[in-house]
């Protein structure tokens, strides 16, 4: 998660690294058609710190929804046991009747942020961005 306390410190670009890509990464989050945007590579390749940049940059224009970062070798963050259920508590607290909504289908059922992360994303994310007006 972006600004999470144990990902301090946080792994960022230099300023004058990774321009390119940055700009790249900003021109396609501009595309209304695009929903998810999902950075993948080898092991060591910078992925964390463009990620850590660009989320920072989102955060600072209000534009930044959610955010998870997989690290390796740490228990919680190593599979997507919690991944839905973390953005949609993000989500949450950013929109009221996001807010209100999941935690009523929380409260229907508790189980719910342990369930399969299939389960989580239909009725965590899925399911609650479909029934919203359109979010801004």
């Amino acid at each position: 998660m972006y600004d999470s306390a144990e990902s301090f410190p946080q792994p960022r670009c230099h300023p004058e690294t990774r321009r390119e890509l940055l700009a790249h990464l900003s021109q396609r989050l501009d595309d209304p058609k695009l929903r998810v945007l999902w950075l993948h590579g080898p092991a060591g390749a910078g992925k964390s710190a463009v990620m850590q940049t660009l989320c920072q940059r989102l955060q600072d224009a209000g534009r930044l929804g959610g955010s998870y970062f997989f690290k390796r070798g740490h228990p919680a963050r190593s599979n997507g046991r919690v991944l839905f259920a973390t953005l949609a508590y993000q989500l949450a607290t950013l929109t009221p009747s996001l807010k209100s909504s999941i935690s009523n289908r929380v409260e229907a059922n508790p189980t719910l942020v342990s369930a399969s992360i299939a389960s989580q994303l239909q009725d965590l994310i899925v399911d609650e961005l479909w029934i919203q007006p359109r979010l801004k």
